[in-house]
C-alpha cells in the first residue's frame, strides 16, 4: 500500500513509476521491471480512472442540484471543471494501482 501512495515499483520499492506529471518510466529504474507488459496493458487502468472519476464528480453534483438548486450551467461546468484539475491525479493513481494490482495477480499465478 506504501508503494501506491509513494509511486514506487511493486517489486522492489525503491524505483520511481512515473518521473514528472505524466511522463512515465518503461522499466523501474533499481530493478528493471517493465511496467507496461504488453500493448493495451493500460486499458484496465483507464477503466479504473473512469470509475474514479464519476464518483470523485458525484457529491459535487448531488450538492449543486438537489442542495445549491445551482442553475443549468453551474450543473455543467463545476463538475467538468474539477474533473479537469483532478486529470493528473486520476491518471497518476489509476495507472500505479494497474501496475500493482497485476503484479499481486501475477505472484498468485506463479504461486500455484
Amino acid at each position: 500500500m506504501l508503494g501506491i501512495f509513494a509511486n514506487l515499483c511493486p517489486i522492489c520499492l525503491k524505483g520511481r513509476i512515473f518521473t514528472g506529471l505524466y511522463s512515465m518510466n518503461e522499466v523501474c529504474p533499481n530493478c528493471r521491471t517493465p511496467y507496461a507488459r504488453e500493448e493495451g496493458f493500460f486499458l484496465g487502468a483507464m477503466i479504473f480512472s473512469y470509475v474514479l472519476g464519476i464518483f470523485s464528480m458525484l457529491p459535487t453534483l448531488v450538492l449543486l442540484i438537489f442542495a445549491w438548486d445551482a442553475p443549468i450551467w453551474a450543473v455543467f461546468t463545476v463538475p467538468s471543471v474539477q474533473i479537469l484539475m483532478l486529470n493528473p491525479v486520476l491518471f497518476r493513481y489509476s495507472r500505479i494501482v494497474w501496475i500493482h494490482l497485476a503484479h499481486r495477480v501475477e505472484k498468485k499465478v506463479d504461486q500455484k
